[in-house]
């Protein structure tokens, strides 16, 4: 190839390239916010991004945040001491804290972590050998090093240790004598601070050296060698020259370079960059200027100009830019006098603009076989499928175009007033559709759908009128058949008219339903309409028609939503779940994602009929053009979405249509309120703990990006109380109140319209504490007490109720129990006597027999007592000794006195029974020779008057004597007899310290050997059981107990009797 040739191509690419530049423009979409928008003022100087990616704004009014749902505003005078409102600079430091410049207030700083009242502290610049409060400051710098660095009018350079609150004077002696005023300020990758100065130039500060360093700029350019911003990255130093120009500076000898090519001011501030930024994401650099907008530069010499007019589409203002700050994905811009603007990426994605290539706006393009028609209000024709060339032009002809229809090798055009006019692309010309035979009104018709049909091989079409009814044309034989209400049809207000991929022809009719045609050679039809009973049409207005690839029918109509008509003959309306529902969608186009796109009276929407959603296309937010457009139609290809506006065509690619906001980080929670009362500075805590009577509170969430995002919502969730996540596309607050105490946990996720939610979920755990009568035991105490009251209350009425009835069966059978009393009174009497006659007989009975039992057994025993007497004397008799036999005889006369009163009587006195025990005992004694002494202890016991029963005490003390102490050798025996009450009971003990009852039989029980020997114990108990079966007790008892051979006594017999009282 030769160097001509190679020079004709490089000419031939250039002419390509400059076509496509001078066919095709770049739009800018800015959102604007302002004060009708919530902003405290449109006058906004200064911008910073916290943490959570709340964009925080200072103005003349003082200090707001934004979360990308709503405005803010600070109070800034909560507490006793007045601040200034009129706020400068801001910038956040690691801590979170908020740093701000003021004009006439110092240095400001404001902790979200504290409440408004405590929130704010000031400092003031620090100046040696200077008495006067410096103020007006003009930037601020958090440094990586945690230092605060700010500076302003004449002050120098100002550090504040943040940890001392102490304000260090650095000064720059050696490079102005006075004072140096600063504009900027900026820090670099190595830690080193730059300064922008009124007059002194550009300043390096080395805070580890304490080393400055100046450059003078007018070394290098001229002007006033004044820097009013600075951005630095990667060790790349951009600032702007004060009148001048954007500059960057290179090498230890700072050499300088302009980059814009602005020029010098001619007038004060024409000519000026106030602000620069750098989009690290893009690696541009941004400069605000003072009245021309913004200049975009690309490294290394790519320049971009963003006039205002392209910014707020106003031409008529140029505010001063104040401040631009880089987000992700964008950046925001303060103005001095029309509040903020935001430049994100994905609202500039549809930005390919094709200007008008006629004197007048496209209305529609319609894409057939590969080739674009447009049409405009008086011309139509091919446009090239890069929008950069008109290939053909035709004129309409002053016709009134309602649609236009490119059918085979034609194009139709329905119109207002003249039927249907038809261009034939192989003549060239535009006429009215050729009829032969009658016209049926056809002429005047206001037509609108036009639709292509093959009837036994000939090709037909069915053109929908408004003002007539539904034409039939015939292609071949140019014959045209009107239907309207004679011929079947509901009215003769027909919309449109559509086919269906299964080939069934409908129509959309004007206040009277759906029209299905049901024979094509002799049409009849079937009506459908609105009758709220289920399987109908939810409107009897239908404006469009759109079959899918799964052969279901859609149709827009005056109520909110879409319906659609399956093959099944069901009928469906899917509602819009939009707050505000757009209405009146009349033209339905389908996507190559199968989405449907409905253009409504408000503008466009994207319905996705497999989640059954509305997108609705908000302007300017990406996809729907701003409202300095007016947007005709869309036209749909392939990948490819073009907009037809009045200044132009806007093209952009359909992908972009599905934005993904669920990898975005989770939601904001903006604000925190208790009984209405500002709290959000709890939420730096991380948990928010409340005492009970904070128990009302609400929130409010967003998302930093949701500004640029359409078709977020919401949903929310208390643990601990809310069982189902709360959907919330509105207000995007939580309110909660009169909650109890308990630990809660408040959760916030952002989705999609499409039921797709983020994995990214906002948490806020909640303590909420709870006062002593809420807590579960003062509850449950309370609750018992309800419960005790009404069961007490229920008992007691329940026996009022009781004693009342009583009272009233008493009262009632009152009468009747007296006259019964009176007529059984003497068969009571008599009945009562005969039964008393009869117990005191039988009590006689008992009585007599039981004291025959009792003399039977003392008969028995009183022999047997005289027997062991009379042994006694005969043995003195035996031994010759008159003396004592004559004393025994006494005491024997004494003692058988004794016996023969008490054997009459079953209970004597104890002390008639005692006078008999003393004297066998002594009689006893006497006869063994005193080989035994004996005691009776009475232990105060009241013995004339209590009386026990007779001949059973003597028994004992006979065995004690004769088989116990009798046989002691070398030993003297000892008899005790203790007497004593308790419980209506006396108990009597015979103890002594005789042989016992071991010397009967060692093997075997003690106390059957003596049964065996005695008749007097067999005789007690036999006496013992009949007085207990006369008392009905097991009262009287006997027992014995044998005691070791070393214990004082040996043998105890303990008897227990009952008691009688003897009359005084």
């Amino acid at each position: 190839m030769n160097r001509l040739t190679i020079l004709i191509l490089f000419v031939f690419l250039d002419v390509i390239n400059l076509n496509n530049l001078l066919g095709q423009e770049k739009i800018y979409n800015f959102l604007h916010f302002a004060e009708k928008d919530g902003l405290s003022s449109n006058r906004v100087n200064g911008l910073a991004e916290d943490r959570n990616g709340l964009i925080w704004i200072a103005n003349n009014r003082g200090l707001s945040y934004f979360d990308g749902y709503r405005f803010t505003h600070i109070n800034v005078n909560a507490n006793e001491k007045v601040y200034s409102s009129d706020f400068n600079h801001l910038a956040f430091d690691a801590d979170n804290k908020l740093w701000i410049s003021t004009y006439n207030q110092g240095l400001l700083c404001y902790d979200p972590a504290r409440p408004n009242s405590d929130a704010f502290s000031n400092y003031f610049p620090k100046l040696n050998h200077s008495t006067i409060r410096k103020s007006e400051l003009y930037t601020v710098l958090p440094s990586k090093g945690g230092n605060i660095y700010f500076g302003g009018q004449e002050t120098d350079l100002q550090v504040l240790n943040v940890k001392s609150g102490i304000v260090e004077h650095i000064s720059f002696s050696r490079i102005s004598k006075s004072p140096v005023t600063i504009f900027s300020l900026a820090e670099d990758s190595l830690g080193h601070i730059w300064v922008g100065t009124r007059y002194n130039g550009l300043i390096r500060y080395r805070p580890k050296t304490k080393e400055a360093k100046g450059f003078d700029l007018k070394r290098n350019l001229p002007g006033e060698n004044a820097v009013s911003a600075i951005a630095v990255s990667d060790n790349k130093i951009y600032l702007s020259y004060y009148d001048y120009d954007l500059v960057t500076v290179s090498g230890e000898e700072f050499s300088a370079k302009r980059l814009l090519g602005l020029g010098k001011n001619v007038d004060p501030y024409d000519n000026n960059i106030l602000r620069i930024a750098h989009l690290k994401e893009n690696n541009v650099w941004l400069a605000g200027h003072s009245n021309q907008g913004i200049y975009v530069y690309h490294e290394p010499d790519k320049i971009e100009h963003i006039p205002w007019v392209k910014i707020s589409n106003d031409k008529s203002k140029q505010p001063r830019i104040n401040s631009i700050l880089p987000v992700k994905d964008g950046y925001w811009v303060a103005t001095a006098s029309e509040g903020i603007f935001f430049y994100g990426k994905r609202l500039n994605q549809f930005n390919k603009f094709y200007p008008n290539l006629l004197s007048e706006p496209i209305l529609e393009i319609i894409d057939s076989e590969g080739q674009l028609f447009f049409r405009t209000s008086s011309q139509f024709g091919v446009i090239s499928n890069d929008l950069k060339e008109i290939h053909a032009k035709f004129s309409l002809k002053d016709l009134k175009v309602s649609k236009m229809f490119i059918l085979g090798k034609s194009t139709y055009f329905s119109t207002y007033d003249q039927g249907v006019f038809i261009f034939d692309h192989s003549e060239k010309v535009l006429k009215p559709l050729p009829i032969n035979g009658s016209v049926s009104g056809f002429r005047k018709a206001d037509c609108n759908s036009i639709i292509e049909d093959d009837i036994d091989g000939q090709s037909h079409l069915w053109i929908g009128s408004w003002n007539s009814g539904l034409y039939k044309y015939n292609v071949n034989t140019k014959e045209i058949q009107l239907f309207s209400k004679s011929e079947g049809l509901p009215d003769h207000k027909v919309i449109t008219v559509a086919k269906d991929n299964l080939g069934n022809i409908w129509l959309g009719m004007d206040g009277f339903g759906l029209v299905k045609l049901i024979n094509r050679r002799s049409p009849s039809f079937r009506h459908f309409f609105y009758d709220n009973q289920g399987n109908s049409t939810a409107s009897n207005t239908i404006f469009s028609f759109l079959s899918d690839r799964d052969n279901i029918l859609w149709y827009s109509n005056s109520s909110p939503g879409i319906g659609c008509y399956t093959d099944k003959g069901s009928f469906s309306q899917i509602p819009d779940g939009n707050q505000y529902p757009w209405l009146y969608a009349h033209s339905l186009k389908l996507d190559s994602f199968d989405r449907i796109w409905m253009k409504a009276r408000d503008g466009y929407m994207i319905f996705n009929s497999e989640k059954k959603t509305f997108l609705q296309l908000l302007k300017g937010k990406g996809v729907y053009p701003t409202s300095n457009f007016t947007t005709y139609d869309v036209l749909l290809k392939d990948d490819d979405v073009v907009w037809c506006t009045d200044k132009g065509l806007i093209k952009g690619s359909l992908e972009h249509t599905n934005v993904d906001i669920l990898s975005a980080r989770a939601p904001i929670i903006s604000s925190f309120r208790i009984h209405n009362a500002e709290n959000s500075y709890r939420l730096s805590a991380g948990e928010i703990i409340l005492d009970p009577h904070e128990n009302n509170f609400s929130l409010t969430f967003s998302s930093s990006d949701q500004h640029i995002n359409n078709g977020i919502q919401y949903a929310y969730k208390l643990e601990g109380l809310d069982q189902d996540w709360v959907i919330d596309n509105t207000e995007q607050v939580a309110s909660y109140r009169n909650l109890p105490g308990g630990k809660y946990v408040i959760k916030i996720k952002k989705g999609d319209l499409y039921g797709n939610w983020s994995p990214h979920i906002a948490e806020l755990p909640i303590y909420l504490k709870t006062v002593w009568y809420q807590t579960w035991w003062f509850r449950c105490l309370v609750a018992s007490l309800f419960l005790l009251a009404i069961i007490l209350f229920f008992v007691y009425r329940i026996n009022q109720q009781k004693k009342i009835n009583e009272l009233q069966r008493s009262f009632n059978s009152k009468l009747q129990h007296e006259l019964d009393r009176k007529i059984e009174q003497v068969r009571e009497q008599d009945v009562f006597i005969e039964r008393e006659k009869q117990k005191k007989l039988e009590a006689d009975f008992k009585q007599k027999l039981y004291e025959s039992e009792l003399k039977a057994i003392r008969s028995q025993m009183n022999p047997h007592f005289v027997f062991n007497v009379l042994n006694s004397i005969e043995a003195y008799v035996v031994e010759n000794d008159s003396k004592n036999a004559s004393s025994l005889i006494h005491k024997f006369a004494a003692l058988s006195r004794i016996v023969l009163e008490n054997s009459q009587f079953s209970f004597v006195t104890i002390e008639s029974e005692i006078k008999l025990i003393r004297l066998y005992l002594e009689l006893e004694r006497v006869r063994f020779s005193e080989q035994f002494d004996f005691e009776i202890d009475l232990q105060n016991l009241d013995y004339k008057f209590k009386m026990i029963p007779s001949m059973l005490i003597q028994p004992l003390a006979e065995n004690a004597v004769h088989h116990g102490v009798r046989h002691l050798i070398g030993k003297k025996g000892k008899i005790k007899l203790s007497f004593f009450e308790e419980d209506g009971l006396i108990t009597i003990k015979i103890m002594d310290n005789g042989v016992g009852m071991r010397c009967n039989d060692q093997t075997k029980d003690a106390y059957a050997g003596i049964k065996k020997t005695s008749f007097g114990l067999k005789g007690i108990n036999e006496r013992i059981d009949i007085i207990n079966r006369n008392i009905n007790k097991s009262m009287a008892s006997l027992h014995m107990e044998n005691l070791d051979q070393n214990d004082q006594f040996t043998t105890i017999v303990t008897i227990i009797l009952p008691l009688q009282y003897a009359s005084r």
